[in-house]
């Protein structure tokens, strides 16, 4: 047997691959080097000829593990080489619906995390391994805007936080996320991953059925830009935001209506915003008549945020940032077959960001 191809990669462990003469597909070997960046794999991750991406874990893998059991890697490809075995069962002796037995079966078998249904919590007999007990709260690297985005979070929310997890920027595989959801089973999920990362996640979120059992809440991941994408399993999701496509005010009426017409699709908060930038800098310029060298006179014209926008009134605060609503939205189809946000309430009123206060600039 010729010496299997090694991908080598810092911070992972090796993957030996069997694939010689046989294209290796980028999404599956994104997926390798994924798990390959888990704390608990033991050696090396090998890959046989047949690999190809699967939902949950490479098909054509094996992830061999010290002390852990990853959830969405096992039984995902047990339907290659399972045969029908009759039994003497009939339907007439299942109960009607078959969810207490598949929950007593959730209870009895181990997940591979801390906590009352993982097999770590049986100290005596396999221990935590230390990496794997340093790693299970942030799998990733640190995000700047992905940490401030859930400080931000815990400053308002009431409730508790059961845990957080912070992707790695730019994955697009999120079943061990999911199961540790699904595991955890909290009230509600709240997620950040903008672009296409929130592609991903919202549409293997749905693809595992969490969409039905708990509620995805989400900031900055699911706009007009996104949704074309995601389609239906974005349906019913909530997103919070300072601007919706249906907020109610003559000049985003009128804007909305254009925008659609001339481009057959929905704008997004990103057109709203360019839209009002380019709005509040022409309302300046006319403030001094033309005379870009009045810069003091351009500054004192933008503060004064005089100008119709699309958000509705607001202002800026004295740190420049703007002091205005935000809303709770829902992801909803409308009547030509397209998803748009859509305004349920309004979350904060005249709302000031957190650090204006520390901010040096009082003017």
């Amino acid at each position: 047997m010729r010496p299997p191809q090694v991908i080598a990669e810092p911070g992972r462990a090796p993957i030996k691959a069997w694939v010689e003469g046989v294209e290796l597909e980028a999404q599956a070997r994104q997926q390798l080097l994924n798990v390959a960046s888990l704390p608990f794999i033991h050696r090396h991750v090998a890959v046989m000829p047949d690999c190809h991406w699967g939902m949950g874990a490479t098909v054509g893998s094996v992830i061999p593990t010290v002390g852990a059991i990853v959830p969405a890697a096992v039984g995902v490809d047990l339907g290659c080489g399972m045969v029908a075995q009759e039994t003497t069962l009939r339907a007439e002796h299942l109960p009607d619906s078959l969810a207490e037995l598949r929950r007593a079966i959730e209870r009895a078998v181990p997940v591979g995390g801390p906590g009352e249904r993982g097999s770590w919590k049986e100290w005596g007999r396999h221990g935590m391994p230390a990496a794997v007990a340093s790693a299970w709260k942030r799998i990733a690297p640190d995000y700047a805007a992905g940490r401030d985005m859930m400080a931000g979070f815990k400053r308002f929310f009431k409730g508790k936080v059961t845990a957080e997890t912070y992707a790695k920027f730019g994955q697009s595989d999120y079943q061990v996320e999911i199961s540790q959801i699904r595991d955890a089973n909290p009230k509600a999920v709240f997620a950040f991953l903008p672009g296409g990362m929130g592609i991903q996640f919202v549409k293997q979120y749905a693809q595992a059925g969490m969409r039905e059992k708990i509620p995805l809440y989400s900031a900055f991941t699911v706009d007009e830009t996104t949704l074309p994408a995601i389609g239906d399993a974005a349906d019913g999701n909530y997103e919070v935001g300072f601007w919706s496509p249906d907020l109610d005010n003559p000049r985003n009426e009128e804007f909305v209506g254009a925008f659609r017409q001339k481009y057959n699709y929905w704008p997004s908060f990103y057109a709203a915003q360019s839209f009002d930038a380019i709005a509040m800098i022409d309302r300046a310029v006319a403030a001094v008549k033309g005379d870009l060298a009045d810069k003091k006179g351009m500054i004192a014209a933008l503060e004064k945020a005089d100008f119709p926008s699309v958000r509705g009134k607001f202002k800026y605060n004295t740190n420049h940032f703007p002091i205005e609503n935000f809303y709770l939205l829902r992801i909803a189809k409308y009547h030509d077959g397209t998803f748009v946000r859509r305004i349920q309430k309004t979350v904060f009123a005249d709302h000031a960001d957190a650090y204006a206060g520390e901010c040096k600039m009082q003017h």
